[in-house]
């Protein structure tokens, strides 16, 4: 995942780096710095691993809080980062095919919200210790 997560960083700030002259807008320059934010986020995600879900909030080592705060910045700023450029650069004809590729991004999001209820909070309301990880059997 260390890789996925890099390679999605380095991705977004190469996005940064190509739009960063095409957009003039204030709303796009916004969008551009949440893009730098989210690539930050994810390249903290790449060097941070996660702890396993069973893991207790009080027993998380340092690299697993610091993955949790790795998504609470990516994440937001990710999403808010896509809005924010597609609405800058909706008005440019050449942008167009972009948008079809932001709305993946919002369709991504569907998907793990909807993958997230699935999973589910356990029954005090949150992730962690008391939920249950299914194995499909092969």
């Amino acid at each position: 995942m260390a890789v996925c997560f890099g390679a999605f960083a380095a991705a977004s700030a190469c996005v940064f780096a190509a739009l960063v002259a095409d957009v003039p807008t204030l709303l796009g320059r916004i969008g551009l710095a949440l893009l730098l934010i989210a690539a930050i986020g994810l390249a903290m995600a790449s060097r941070f691993p996660m702890d396993a879900v069973s893991t207790p909030r009080e027993r998380m080592s340092f690299s697993g809080r610091m993955h949790g705060v790795s998504f609470l910045v990516g994440v937001p700023a990710q999403i808010l980062a896509v809005l924010l450029l597609s609405l800058a650069l909706g008005s440019s004809r050449a942008r167009l095919p972009l948008l079809g590729l932001a709305a993946t991004v919002w369709l991504s999001l569907a998907a793990m919200i909807t993958i997230m209820v699935m999973v589910g909070p356990v029954k005090q309301g949150g992730f962690g210790s008391g939920a249950t990880v299914r194995c499909a059997r092969r």
